[in-house]
């Protein structure tokens, strides 16, 4: 759980020094939102890559969207003029999202990758580590009672959230093609991102949260033509290579 612990100190830190977003943060010159400027290299790529200089073009899915700027993939391209789909199963942070980012589209659900259509969310204290899976939840409790005493966990409540298929998603919001996923689900990650239909969809870009070994994303990413192209002490971030310009 030593991501969990970083990502909590990431987002307790910026809350202690009254930080609303990363962009009152400078690192090596410039702005970023994201946990380790992973927001800037995938604007970086989508600019020199696949000449998308003009940011009102792109188009994004945010698969765990959460805090509107806080820690977000996403934020930075839509303070460029990007837009897209921010998928957030916590109704209060939906609102939140809806509030904020209104040129985006707001969907309050979780994302399936199997049969069911419902599931439970269970809220933590810090709603970074909202999660649908009982062991990654068990798995925070446990080992947040090693952290710092304002870092603690606790489940809060939890809510009942309808379930929708990535591929429903993007069939529904970007008929006209994607540029970019992010996928940050506590614990889900990679059953989410087995389940896109690659053969359908080609987002240039793809930043997921490093859940299992870099070796098993690229399992499931190498043969669809995408390639790694930086990891972070988060998250893997690919791009899709035969796509490059």
């Amino acid at each position: 759980m030593l991501q969990a612990a970083r990502k909590l100190r990431h987002f307790v830190s910026i809350a202690k020094k009254g930080v609303t977003s990363f962009s009152d943060v400078v690192t090596h010159g410039s702005f970023s939102y994201s946990a380790a400027g992973e927001d800037r290299l995938v604007l970086a790529w989508l600019d020199v890559g696949y000449h998308l200089g003009d940011a009102s073009k792109i188009r994004y899915c945010d698969i765990g969207a959460a805090d509107p700027k806080r820690l977000s993939n996403t934020y930075l391209l839509y303070e460029r003029g990007a837009s897209g789909v921010l998928v957030e199963p916590d109704p209060e942070q939906a609102e939140m999202l809806r509030k904020a980012r209104p040129r985006d589209t707001v969907l309050n659900v979780g994302v399936a990758f199997d049969e069911r259509r419902r599931a439970t969310l269970k809220r933590f204290s810090a709603r970074v580590f909202n999660t649908f899976s009982a062991e990654q939840a068990n798995a925070v409790l446990e080992s947040s009672k090693t952290w710092g005493s304002d870092q603690r966990q606790q489940i809060v409540d939890e809510v009942e959230v309808s379930l929708v298929p990535i591929n429903d998603i993007l069939a529904q919001h970007f008929a006209g093609g994607i540029h970019f996923v992010s996928i940050d689900a506590e614990g889900v990650d990679f059953l989410i991102l087995k389940s896109i239909d690659f053969d359908r969809f080609r987002p240039k870009m793809i930043c997921i949260e490093r859940s299992r070994p870099t070796a098993e994303l690229d399992s499931v990413l190498n043969p669809h033509g995408y390639q790694l192209v930086s990891v972070t002490p988060d998250n893997a971030v690919y791009r899709l290579v035969q796509d490059e310009i």
